[in-house]
């Protein structure tokens, strides 16, 4: 049924490729990877092809917020402004209304330009300056609930202020089973181009190559944000 439903998505082009896994009680039972990583180069898709993680990044980022608040580090209720002190906030925005779980459920009603557009998806402003953009941040023109990254990237500012080593490295070191997260293997031909790439687009800003003990090397790369990061198996 899997291979049935795999092999007509890409009969309806959807993506040029397309990766698939699945995994139960910790193990990987099915993996599948069809059409091309790079049409223009000519090199297929395969199980070790890198893949841009996009929002499932949104996953880390709250399973992180989750371990602090299970730590009583923080709460899900907390006021946001007692999160992030110091934080200027639009007026319109009511943020001394607002609390955390307001912007890990996309019911903050606040606009994504200020922060993501000018910044997450480009990596040109460090993080470290983006609470000093969400001043710039408006209210949305609906009370509706507005799927967006805006409030993870704040989230993000909250786990930054807590967790001054970052959030990968906090879940690389909190036993949470994901000590693998920001790592890319194999090392291969098709991969390094993917990362090439990356790397000129500013989205990785570090790459250290590791050697294992009896196991094949690692590519660890750095992202710029929790937006933007590659997970492969």
């Amino acid at each position: 049924m899997v291979d049935s439903l795999v092999s007509r998505a890409m009969a309806d082009r959807l993506a040029p490729a397309l990766g698939v896994a699945i995994t139960m009680d910790g193990r990987t039972i099915y993996s599948r990877a069809l059409g091309m990583a790079d049409a223009t180069a000519g090199i297929s898709a395969n199980e070790g092809t890198l893949w841009y993680l996009a929002s499932t990044s949104k996953a880390f980022t709250g399973f992180a917020i989750a371990l602090l608040a299970d730590r009583g580090a923080l709460r899900l209720d907390a006021p946001i402004m007692s999160l992030l002190p110091g934080v200027a906030w639009n007026p319109e925005v009511h943020a001394d209304s607002l609390t955390l779980a307001n912007f890990l459920s996309h019911t903050h009603h606040i606009n994504d330009n200020a922060v993501v557009m000018s910044a997450a998806f480009t990596g040109e402003i460090p993080e470290k300056k983006w609470p000093s953009l969400i001043a710039l941040a408006g209210k949305e023109a609906t009370n509706d609930l507005i799927y967006s990254n805006f409030g993870y990237n704040v989230a993000a500012m909250v786990i930054d202020r807590l967790r001054p080593e970052g959030w990968g490295v906090f879940l690389q070191s909190s036993r949470s089973g994901l000590h693998e997260l920001l790592q890319i293997s194999p090392l291969d031909e098709n991969n390094l181009v993917v990362l090439q790439r990356l790397l000129e687009l500013g989205t990785v800003h570090r790459v250290v190559i590791a050697l294992p003990p009896r196991r094949s090397p690692w590519l660890v790369v750095h992202s710029h944000s929790l937006q933007l990061g590659v997970v492969v198996s």
